[in-house]
């Protein structure tokens, strides 16, 4: 019975001092001419990443770690695993799909595959209140094809595409074609040691 107050007294006091708002990278700073700070990002981060801040560059744990670096693909364990990321972002309104799964994989080469879907989220259900911005009405569809190659089991080089169709659903006139590259570098001489370098965003 001790065990049990200790934990509902811990609940209650994690509830108390819980603070009314929480970020973690999740919006871009930059002021604009307007003065609106804080636009909206589209996310596909797994939990880990999430949690650790974005600070997975080097991180070699899950599939979803490509959308960081994508060299970090030739160092998944299990490559029969799919993971199915769903982000929502209660401050912008905004809510993604992603499901990766992998295609091929041999000694040197692996490739892996990503389908997302983005639209407007669940504005009845905000935990960060009300935000003054306007709610974004944006539907999105992206593809991700991720390549690495190995050398030597401890240094992979890797490359991302990614190609996206959004379009306003306020305006039928607003729709864009979107494409970039992801280039990394991953070296793990060992499980409990990486160093990764990533190129984000090239070309878009």
């Amino acid at each position: 019975m001790s065990k049990y107050y200790f934990f509902v007294s811990f609940a209650a006091l994690f509830a108390f001092i819980l603070p009314k708002e929480s970020q973690g990278q999740i919006t871009d700073p930059t002021n604009t001419e307007s003065g609106i700070r804080g636009a909206p990002r589209v996310y596909k981060f797994s939990a880990r990443t999430t949690a650790l801040g974005n600070a997975t560059v080097a991180g070699i744990h899950d599939l979803m770690a490509i959308n960081m670096n994508p060299a970090s693909l030739a160092f998944v364990k299990n490559l029969n695993a799919v993971q199915l990321n769903i982000y929502q972002n209660w401050n912008n309104n905004l809510m993604l799909e992603n499901l990766a799964f992998p295609v091929f994989a041999s000694p040197h080469h692996t490739l892996a595959a990503q389908i997302g879907i983005h639209n407007g989220g669940i504005s009845a259900f905000n935990l960060l209140g009300t935000n003054p911005l306007p709610q974004p009405s944006i539907t999105m569809y992206q593809l991700d094809l991720a390549y690495a190659y190995t050398i030597d089991g401890v240094l992979s080089l890797g490359i991302m595409n990614n190609i996206s169709f959004a379009q306003n659903n306020n305006d039928s006139q607003a729709q864009y074609w979107t494409s970039f590259f992801t280039l990394g570098v991953l070296y793990s001489p060992s499980q409990s040691v990486s160093y990764g370098l990533t190129f984000r965003g090239l070309g878009r």
